[in-house]
């Protein structure tokens, strides 16, 4: 074959090969439980609250559970977010039950943002080819550490992800230019970061640090103190501003929005503990780290309040570990040479390791900043192995399609019989309100009964009907003179819902009540039989 035809191929192949593995963001999307993590059907629920009853915090605010007393001050530290999604909702007159695919896709566009700038900075300290950074690309998008945060639409996490490599951005142009405008741009970009704080902010001044101490040499910039000041004060006045904007817009006030997020950070402080550097912790810790990163092993370790088997496939993806393992070697190599965007990557992931190894816990969630620097280790490792461009081309390929591969198959493995296993108490709910919604309408007021067992099961069920429909007991939907129903728009109910599994029949007491079985389906994920009765 033509040398010309070969090195078009090799490049197409690249294209082909990033496109695939950004299939991985959309490959079964709604099969597969999106809402099994409940922080992301709570969520929705603060967009649904801000779009269709003009209050951050509706369903929490005058609750006095605890999980919903701490919802209610995570909704307004969620406004910075919720806020833009809540417009577009409106704009685009997004229904209340289809608002996780708003999330979806303004996580995915966050996450995108984010490798978009990971990319340029690898770009302006290497100079790598358009090929390499397609090929990057592609790598990150298929990576399953990183991929299945995209999946379940983990907005707060990825707008983290975005926010940190923005400031990286800024903060390695700074260095390398000693520009002042560079560096307002970091106080911008720290700013925003501050109005979604979560806690890789932390390494972000550690990165800048040891890479400027680090990269061929160069020390850190000694600015004058009036840029200094000036990037001070610019970064909390865009933090002070946003802030007041949002308390004046949502009519909430700023002594009250202080508080809110206070609190929220309070109940949220666990993150970051000198309790976490006992030595004992070391070897759990270590395992920890590699079955988010590298084994994608499901673990016990960690946080108490969640789990994180939703964002590991459960099992070895052999494609992953191999790759990484044959390139490793050229990465270590360009590092010990002093390689600017080796350099960068390797700084970025011990600064995780180091933050998240000692004072605080290696979750995944804390990690995902760093998990673009794998990419740069494979794409630097390829280089490595293979001089010719066609050949470098045609291995990145290969490299991108063995993990894109690997993490599809892993999708349809045992993390979908985990996913199915987690979304068995909330099968059938939505087909259920989406039949309810079809029969009454978005505006009457009707009693539902549903199978909800857990709390998280009872956010879905607030997302996806929007507080239309009013979950009751078995009592009160039995009783002869419907109650008014609390916290809805109008009193009384125009009608009663149940929905139960299995082709069941009513029995007497339904009958008398005036119940009649009047639809039957299967649930889209489990495949289970359920049948929807129904009081006029």
């Amino acid at each position: 074959m033509p040398a010309r035809r070969l090195d078009i191929l090799s490049y197409s192949a690249v294209v082909l090969c990033c496109i695939f593995a950004h299939g991985s963001y959309f490959y079964k999307l709604r099969d597969c439980p999106p809402f099994a993590d409940y922080d992301t059907a709570t969520m929705a629920i603060f967009v649904n609250n801000l779009t269709y009853n003009d209050q951050h915090d509706f369903y929490f605010r005058h609750s006095s559970f605890q999980q919903n007393v701490y919802r209610s001050h995570w909704a307004t530290h969620f406004l910075p977010l919720s806020t833009p999604l809540s417009i577009v909702q409106k704009g685009l007159v997004v229904a209340p039950q289809n608002v996780d695919i708003l999330l979806k896709i303004g996580t995915m566009l966050m996450a995108f943002g984010g490798t978009i700038f990971f990319l340029a900075t690898m770009r302006s300290l290497d100079k790598f080819t358009t090929d390499e950074l397609i090929g990057m690309a592609g790598i990150v998008a298929a990576t399953p550490c990183f991929m299945l945060y995209i999946r379940t639409g983990i907005a707060n996490i990825t707008a983290s992800f975005f926010c940190f490599w923005v400031s990286i951005w800024w903060g390695v142009r700074y260095l390398r230019t000693n520009r002042s405008g560079y560096l307002c741009g970091l106080a911008v970009s720290t700013g925003v970061y501050g109005l979604v704080l979560y806690p890789p902010i932390v390494v972000v001044p550690i990165v800048l640090l040891l890479f400027a101490k680090t990269a061929r040499g160069r020390q850190c910039p000694r600015p004058s103190p009036l840029h200094l000041a000036a990037a001070g004060l610019t970064a909390i006045a865009i933090y002070a501003v946003v802030q007041a904007a949002l308390a004046v817009t949502h009519n909430i006030s700023l002594p009250q929005y202080q508080h809110d997020i206070t609190a929220f950070m309070r109940m949220r402080s666990e993150a970051f503990s000198t309790a976490y550097l006992d030595p004992r912790l070391a070897g759990a810790k270590l395992c920890q780290l590699l079955n988010q990163h590298l084994w994608l092993l499901h673990h016990t370790f960690g946080s108490a309040s969640r789990s994180e088997t939703v964002w590991t496939l459960g099992s070895p993806h052999i494609g992953w570990i191999a790759v990484i393992a044959v390139t490793l070697p050229g990465f270590v190599l360009c590092v010990r040479r002093n390689a600017p965007s080796c350099v960068l990557a390797a700084v970025v992931l011990a600064a995780h390791y180091g933050v998240f190894l000692s004072i605080s816990t290696p979750e995944g969630r804390y990690l995902m900043t760093a998990t673009p620097c794998y990419a740069v280790m494979i794409v630097v490792g390829c280089r490595r192995l293979f001089s010719h461009p066609t050949r470098r081309r045609f291995a990145l390929a290969a490299a991108c399609t063995i993990i894109s591969t690997g993490s599809f198959s892993g999708l349809t493995g045992h993390y979908r019989e985990y996913m199915a296993d987690e979304w068995s108490d909330m099968a059938g709910i939505r087909e259920a309100v989406d039949f309810i919604l079809a029969e009454e309408g978005p505006d009457r007021n009707v009693m539902v009964n549903l199978p909800l067992r857990r709390y998280g099961d009872f956010l879905y069920f607030q997302m996806i009907n929007n507080f239309r429909l009013v979950q009751v007991d078995e009592a009160t939907v039995l009783a002869p003179d419907p109650p008014d129903l609390p916290g809805s728009h109008v009193p009384g109910a125009s009608a009663a819902y149940v929905l139960r599994r299995g082709d069941m029949i009513p029995g007497s007491t339904w009958r008398q009540a005036g119940f009649q079985k009047i639809h039957a389906f299967s649930d889209r994920i489990t495949g289970e039989q359920f049948v929807i009765m129904a009081r006029r």
